[in-house]
């Protein structure tokens, strides 16, 4: 015991000395990982330098001459190591074989014995991801069977796994992604982070175009509509507990903002597309195909920008193109008549503006007047038109035509009703302000005159 403790004492002192000189040279600090049988992970922190010697079995051959090299000797047999290899803890190459000497140091203080191993940290010791889902579904498969049984569903999950690992199963079948999105949806704390597929938002997507919304709405389900209607969620969450669905489906403004089938740069102006044409090819080889031209297919849409009966040149009158350049003009030569008036808006300025200018901005005003009017009588026109083919309608649906087959373009033809009479209210307000202005400023151009 004395030989023992005086041996611990010269190595408590040596220990001190040997640290008070690595803090001056500024060793760096890293770790090593000391792992037991246990599973038991002990961090030990020692000086190093950038490069780094581990621990090894040594061979036969004679040891390093390193004055700080310490043999360690296993008396007894050990699973992992043979009886009486002989570890040697080697120097760096740093100066004064200072790692060498803390590393053997280290060990002897933590009395490593007999069922520890020393290894260096690598990928190997750690649990990989494919051992824990192995574990975890055989764990859990006892629980699995015992609630597919209830549903006689069993078997299935057998053959399920049998055609996996025969390789016998396509995991791009629509069938089987849509079911992992289902899967999906139950795993998450809130449904609003849900997130689809490309091929799943494909397939919607063509439905959507195929069959419409209301198959959108009958394979998602209600989803969490309770929820909202009820408030008894926070605006934001909804709990996929709590939600009825038939599948995992987007949102039909998800949908529509998807832009797979219809992938193009802005606006469509009309034309021959090029590109349409052949990526169309590309799918309809060796086949004949022939570009038609439907007039029954074009109506003008209800926006502002766009929607305009395009017929290439070929309309019945002016042209759309034609159109347009004169409405701009129209538009141009009013412009400079406001910003004329704007300078002068009393009476006395008036008197300021010079003869040529004030018979221009009469002439303007008047034919400004002229092709509101001429606009007008022609949208009465129109109005007339569309009431009869309505009335037409009508009487070709009978008494029930609300469910018949003619509902959708009679609605059709109400709404564009709805904004004829919107246009011409606006219209003629216009014209009874403009013929005020008109006659006011003809009365005081000709006081002046």
């Amino acid at each position: 015991m004395s030989r023992k403790k005086s041996r611990l004492e010269k190595q408590r002192s040596t220990r001190r000395r040997r640290k008070l000189t690595d803090k001056k040279k500024g060793l760096e600090k890293s770790h090593i990982i000391v792992k037991s049988t246990h599973t038991v992970e002990k961090e030990r922190e020692i000086g190093s330098t950038p490069k780094i010697k581990t621990l090894h079995p040594s061979s036969r051959s004679t040891p390093t001459r390193s004055p700080f090299c310490k043999k360690l000797k296993f008396s007894t047999p050990s699973p992992n190591i043979p009886l009486n290899d002989e570890f040697w803890a080697n120097d760096c190459d740093t100066s004064h074989n200072a790692l060498g000497s803390f590393l053997t140091e280290d060990l002897d203080v933590n009395e490593i014995t007999e069922n520890d191993t020393i290894e260096p940290e690598t990928d190997s010791l750690r649990e990989s991801n494919d051992d824990h889902l192995v574990r975890s579904i055989i764990d859990l498969t006892p629980k699995v069977v015992e609630e597919l049984r209830k549903g006689g569903l069993e078997d299935t999950l057998l053959q399920f796994f049998q055609l996996i690992s025969n390789k016998k199963f396509p995991l791009d079948n629509i069938a089987f992604l849509l079911w992992t999105e289902v899967i999906r949806w139950f795993n998450l704390e809130n449904t609003s982070g849900m997130r689809y597929l490309k091929q799943t938002k494909q397939f919607w997507k063509l439905g959507m175009r195929l069959f419409g919304g209301k198959f959108i709405r009958f394979m998602s389900g209600y989803k969490n509509t309770t929820d909202v209607l009820y408030g008894e969620s926070p605006p934001g969450y909804f709990d996929p507990s709590n939600s009825d669905i038939n599948f995992a489906v987007p949102s039909i403004d998800v949908l529509r903002e998807y832009t797979h089938y219809n992938d193009c740069s802005g606006k469509r102006l009309p034309g021959i597309f090029i590109d349409v044409m052949q990526k169309v090819s590309l799918s309809m080889k060796d086949q004949s195909l022939c570009i038609s031209f439907d007039g029954k297919k074009i109506k003008q849409g209800l926006t502002t920008d766009a929607g305009d009966v395009d017929l290439l040149g070929f309309e019945d009158g002016l042209t759309l193109q034609q159109r347009k350049d004169d409405l701009c003009q129209l538009v141009s030569a009013l412009e400079t008549n406001i910003n004329i008036l704007k300078r002068f808006e009393d009476e006395a300025s008036m008197k300021c503006i010079p003869v040529d200018i004030k018979s221009d901005v009469i002439k303007e005003l008047r034919v400004f007047l002229e092709v509101l009017s001429t606009t007008a009588d022609i949208i009465r026109k129109i109005k007339v038109k569309k009431e009869y083919a309505k009335s037409k309608f009508i009487d070709r649906g009978g008494s029930e035509w609300r469910s018949g087959k003619f509902v959708y373009v009679i609605s059709a033809i109400n709404a564009y009703l709805y904004d004829i009479d919107r246009y011409l209210y606006v219209h003629f307000e216009l014209m009874n302000e403009i013929c005020c202005h008109l006659a006011l400023r003809i009365i005081l151009f000709s006081e002046e005159t």
